[in-house]
């Protein structure tokens, strides 16, 4: 432990399993206070202490805590604000808002953080989305003294979207998988995710309030589920009908849970490990992954005649170019849609003969 004076106050400035914690105080025995007390919550565990009045309080901030100054300092009013927010909350979730804030800024931090986004499915452009509010927070933190430095964040290769989707056998098996395991909600899960096409983010954020009937004497008899109210990626809800499989499985689900409680009760990153495991075990390939749910949703309903601007909408494609990458599996072709002419010239030499 080291105590030195600086300026005109003295600085407490010592390492614990690598990190570097440091605060400026106006007498010796408040730095040698604050460093004796910091020194012993990080052995036990526990929360940093507060730096006293006129330290540098931003040395013992929390991961939470720094989000929320960044958050604050950079997008709070923008037309950024939710989408950044949201990026951003994700790291401070998967390492936990009451992480110090120097021990979360590790480059091996973030990779781990970058693993799990890709065993959930994320693209490369969505990892880099998330990873590029992460270097702004870590940017921020090191101008302000929150951590010594910002770790050494790589971008991820950004090809093209995912073409993997699943054939109906190999949607069944996952399924059956989950409940041969006895994880009956993972199985539920799944059927959700296929049978709405909802992003992760936003099953994981449906409240039991957001499952509904159109039927207001049965309100019971639900069929319709409310998505990205809270966890869309491009910040708007949409309403999506309910399968008849979703229709009598979502009732246990609903059970004894109060209306602004959330739907599924597994974890995210959980229900993706274990996701993980059974797409293993079944030897579907390292191709498939969570977001190969909701591709595949859209790939049936084109499959299955759905038009495009349907599509559009239940999938909640901002722009109707990301549901053009369905097209081609759509049934019909050019050399079908010319019977729409014939069947026109045909009525016209009826026409000419009459």
């Amino acid at each position: 432990m080291t105590v030195r004076p600086r300026g005109d106050g003295f600085q407490a400035d010592f390492t614990h399993k690598g990190v570097r914690y440091r605060a400026q105080f106006p007498t010796q025995q408040e730095a040698l206070t604050w460093e004796a007390d910091t020194n012993a919550a990080l052995i036990a565990g526990r929360p940093l202490p507060k730096a006293p009045t006129g330290a540098n309080a931003n040395a013992t901030l929390t991961l939470g805590e720094l989000a929320k100054k960044t958050i604050a300092k950079y997008w709070v009013g923008t037309k950024n604000e939710l989408g950044a927010t949201r990026n951003l909350m994700a790291f401070v979730d998967f390492v936990g808002a009451n992480t110090p804030a120097a021990a979360a800024a590790k480059t091996s931090v973030v990779d781990d953080f970058v693993t799990e986004l890709q065993k959930k499915g994320d693209a490369g452009g969505t990892i880099n989305r998330k990873l590029a509010a992460v270097s702004k927070m870590f940017g921020y933190g090191e101008r302000i003294e929150a951590i010594p430095k910002r770790p050494i964040i790589e971008r991820q290769r950004e090809g093209e979207a995912r073409e993997r989707y699943l054939r109906e056998p190999e949607a069944d098996a996952i399924i059956k998988t989950f409940r041969h395991w006895a994880k009956e909600e993972e199985a539920i899960v799944t059927e959700f995710l296929l049978d709405t096409g909802a992003r992760h983010g936003e099953a994981a954020t449906v409240r039991v309030m957001d499952v509904m009937s159109g039927d207001r004497k049965r309100p019971q008899a639900i069929d319709r589920v409310t998505l990205g109210a809270t966890g869309s990626k491009n910040g708007e809800w949409r309403v999506v009908p309910l399968t008849k499989r979703l229709r009598e499985h979502l009732p246990a689900l609903m059970l004894g849970k109060a209306p602004h409680d959330l739907l599924f009760s597994v974890n995210r990153w959980t229900y993706a490990d274990l996701f993980r495991k059974v797409v293993d075990h079944l030897g579907l390939g390292d191709d498939v992954v969570v977001h190969t749910l909701r591709h595949t949703c859209a790939s049936w309903l084109v499959q299955r005649g759905v038009d495009l601007r349907r599509v559009q909408i239940w999938m909640g494609h901002k722009s109707i170019q990301t549901t053009l990458r369905y097209a081609k599996l759509a049934p019909t072709s050019l050399f079908e849609a010319v019977s729409v002419l014939d069947q026109q010239s045909t009525n016209d030499n009826v026409k000419e003969a009459a």
